[in-house]
């Protein structure tokens, strides 16, 4: 029921929801609310781009993101403290 209000406009996602939904649709913020991909900002990518096939780029583009989940999970989330650990 959230998703219909969403898609028909009659609800506004919070930032944690647009994060979700960009993850689960494979597309960035800028997709989400451009409805456009952003210009590659990095020559690399384009590089990339040039030398890889689309198979090939696809797979190093899921393999970036289970990198970036993975360093995610490492950071402190907002209002813990970095050196905190939690001991039984």
């Amino acid at each position: 029921m959230r998703i219909s209000r969403l898609e028909n406009g009659h609800s506004t996602p919070a930032l944690p929801e647009l994060l979700r939904l960009a993850e689960v649709l494979e597309a960035s913020l800028d997709e989400l609310a451009l409805g456009a991909p952003p210009e590659r900002s990095l020559p690399q990518l384009q590089e990339l781009e040039e030398l890889a096939s689309p198979e090939e780029c696809a797979v190093l583009g899921r393999l970036l993101r289970i990198l970036l989940a993975g360093f995610r999970l490492t950071r402190p989330r907002a209002g813990e403290e970095e050196g905190r650990h939690d001991h039984p």
